[in-house]
């Protein structure tokens, strides 16, 4: 008997010690939510002056896929969503590139990203700002030329050379984290899809998201049946309305749902996503510095008659890309729009005037810094990633107004490269034509060598428009004289 008891207690030891070994290891997870930090970055504008392609029912960018990664144990899940998966996504595309074994060995590493910018221990994460930022100043090296397993290891310098050749240009939000509508929030993230851009998402999960089966297509949310399992940073590369769902990549192997991929349904997305992030590149001619830019700017007037119609000004080119409107009898009251127009991709553009008075504003970007009153809430970014996208301001369906008679001038700048601080570059124009400079002074004082030199820039005569391929400068002018009141 005694001999049984000893059996039956050594049979229970054993099934308890060998119980940990055998159950399922919870998954990581490791995005660290921080709203101000997010809301902090700048804004997709929705530029609802851009009448866009017909959006197809269905759009999809697994062909540029590297393959499912595992993050293991680590909270790296920032890491792998921005640099393996859309950055590598993004290269991709840009090389056309679909043979999947090139892809993955051209994959970014996560963990070059993630163990410089985790905040505390392997396990305790990461913010996707964080990873933004870090992956537009320093890029990432190839995850085949660093570890995807040591989260405490830093890379040796050498890496930082190769990183460097693969910096994201620039990203922004898509919406808030106040911007909760589910219609609109699926709507941006399918023009983003159907744009070739694929959108990294902080997303809550559950834990029976976490232990889908491998062969699982569709995660079905169940909110009365959700139990928190952490904040989870992913990939969206897909989108059917036959199916109403996201295709989402994540980084938990290739065993768990469909080969590391999962369906989720439009609205639970929607309603699960906290943050959502667009990355984009430098041009393959921007990879050397080369300013290749073309844009188009407009005077629209509101023409007397039925209704408020508009009509765009004629111009007459003074040369450098400096115009004035052939009618000088501009009367106060006068309603217009200014309607900037990019014709390449990933072009940043900003509008601002210097009116008779020499009051300065600036129109676009939109952001609260520049006016509290005006742009409450805008936090704008200046980057336009498709082309001809019309920017119409104040906005499509309202106008501005000639409100002091004399010589007002408006300018718009297209730029290869971010414009720092743009709004005190504004107040020094401003100041400098109050104290006699002109307005191509004011511009080549404060711009300097990043103007494009003249000679690598055609405009057109009748029209404020431009074309430039150029190695020296990143910045484009169009600068228009309004006379009024004459």
């Amino acid at each position: 008997m005694k001999n049984f008891t000893r059996f039956v207690l050594l049979i229970s030891l054993i099934a308890v010690v060998a119980q940990p070994m055998f159950a399922q290891k919870k998954r990581a997870t490791g995005l660290r939510f921080d709203d101000a930090a997010y809301n902090a970055v700048q804004r997709k504008s929705d530029f609802k002056g851009h009448l866009f392609a017909t959006m197809p029912f269905s759009a999809s960018l697994k062909q540029y896929c590297p393959n499912v990664g595992n993050q293991g144990e680590i909270g790296s899940c920032v890491g792998w969503a921005s640099a393996y998966a859309a950055t590598t996504i993004l290269n991709a595309i840009k090389y056309g590139w679909t043979d999947k074994s090139t892809i993955t060995s051209y994959a970014l590493s996560a963990l070059f990203v993630y163990n410089q910018i985790k905040i505390g221990t392997c396990d305790d994460g990461s913010r996707i700002p964080d990873a933004a930022h870090f992956l537009k100043e320093n890029g990432s090296c190839l995850n085949n030329s660093f570890t995807s397993s040591d989260c405490y290891t830093l890379p040796p310098d050498n890496l930082f050379a190769e990183a460097g050749q693969y910096k994201i240009k620039d990203y922004s939000i898509l919406f808030t984290t106040e911007e909760t509508n589910a219609n609109e929030r699926i709507y941006k993230i399918k023009q983003s899809i159907a744009d070739k851009i694929p959108v990294i998402i902080g997303m809550t999960v559950s834990e029976d998201f976490m232990d889908l089966k491998q062969g699982t297509d569709t995660w079905n949310y169940n909110p009365d049946n959700f139990i928190y399992a952490g904040g989870h940073a992913m990939c969206i590369i897909g989108y059917d309305d036959s199916r109403g769902a996201f295709e989402v990549m994540n980084s938990w192997d290739t065993n768990w749902a469909n080969n590391g991929f999962v369906w989720i349904k439009y609205n639970d997305l929607a309603t699960l996503t906290k943050y959502a992030f667009q990355f984009y590149l430098f041009n393959k001619n921007e990879d050397n510095q080369i300013a290749n830019l073309e844009g188009e700017f407009n005077f629209r007037y509101v023409v007397p008659g039925n209704g408020i119609v508009f009509e765009n000004a004629t111009v007459t080119h003074n040369g450098n890309g400096y115009y004035e409107t052939d009618r000088k009898d501009w009367q106060l009251g006068q309603l217009f729009q200014l309607v900037a127009k990019n014709k390449r991709d990933n072009e940043y553009v900003y509008v601002f005037s210097i009116d008779a008075q020499y009051n300065a504003n600036i129109h676009f970007p939109r952001k609260q810094e520049y006016s509290k009153t005006r742009f409450h809430g805008f936090n704008e970014a200046p980057l336009v990633p498709e082309n001809n996208v019309e920017i119409i301001i104040p906005t499509p369906d309202s106008g501005l107004s000639i409100t002091t008679l004399g010589t007002d001038y408006l300018c718009v700048l297209f730029s290869a490269r971010e414009i720092p601080d743009f709004g005190a570059m504004v107040q020094r124009i401003r100041s400098q034509m109050e104290y006699g400079s002109s307005m191509e002074e004011a511009l080549q004082n404060n711009i300097g060598e990043k103007l494009v030199p003249s000679y690598n820039i055609q405009y057109q005569a009748d029209k404020m428009s431009f074309t430039c391929n150029s190695n020296a400068g990143s910045i484009v002018p169009l600068v228009l004289r309004v006379d009024s009141g004459q």
